[in-house]
């Protein structure tokens, strides 16, 4: 259960004593999926639409980061960009737009959801958005969609 106009952030713990330190401070969205990096001591994460990475092993007074609490460096995303890096400075990250990913689509009859084939998968939303969720079977390429008359794909 959530706290009412809290959001939830990332925390360390020093199991040698069992301080918890809160590392970010996110007012406006849950920090999600976050991913350390042992090696580094970098977490990336998600909040809200974009992609973060803190230093959870910045110089301070504990090994958790800085005693007070803050956002991570937000990591720049070229959709489209070009891969291994721009020489006009662009992000050396590229994500294909979700757009270009559409193989196929088809609205159903009532205009209510689409049925979508991305990469092969085979995939069914509302029309007005929301989540998509994943239909047929694992291992086979779809490449045709086509809703029936009563809305069956």
């Amino acid at each position: 259960l959530g706290v009412p106009g809290a959001n939830a952030n990332l925390f360390g713990l020093d199991p040698s004593t069992g301080t918890v330190t809160q590392i970010t401070n996110h007012t406006k969205y849950h920090v999600r999926h976050p991913s350390l990096d042992p090696k580094s001591g970098r977490v990336s994460y998600q909040c809200g639409a974009d992609l973060y990475m803190v230093d959870v092993r910045s110089s301070s007074s504990n090994n958790y980061g800085t005693t007070r609490p803050r956002q991570g460096t937000k990591i720049s995303i070229s959709w489209g960009g070009m891969p291994g890096g721009n020489p006009l400075g662009a992000s050396d990250w590229r994500l294909a737009s979700p757009a270009e990913e559409v193989d196929e689509f088809a609205p159903s009859p009532d205009g209510t959801n689409v049925a979508l084939i991305i990469r092969g998968t085979l995939w069914e939303m509302a029309a007005l958005g929301g989540p998509a969720v994943r239909l047929g079977s694992e291992g086979i390429r779809y490449s045709c969609v086509i809703y029936t008359r009563t809305g069956h794909i």
